[in-house]
């Protein structure tokens, strides 16, 4: 879930900075920081503890030996 709260961050850093600011100047200058930081920590978390168990059940890929 910690990885999933830094990669919300992350996205949400760049798409307030960076893609929104060169989509709708007006409109990004006029909405507040938190309320877009808070959904986009809310959608890390959820991603966090949805995917984080199940990439840690499956683990790796063995091996295969080819057949002659």
């Amino acid at each position: 879930a910690g990885f999933g709260l830094v990669y919300g961050l992350v996205i949400w850093l760049v798409m307030h900075f960076a893609v929104w600011p060169a989509a709708d100047v007006v409109a990004a200058s006029a909405f507040s920081l938190w309320v877009f930081a808070v959904g986009h920590l809310i959608y890390g978390l959820t991603l966090g503890l949805l995917v984080g168990p199940v990439t840690r059940t499956v683990g790796p890929a063995e091996p295969h030996s080819q057949i002659t």
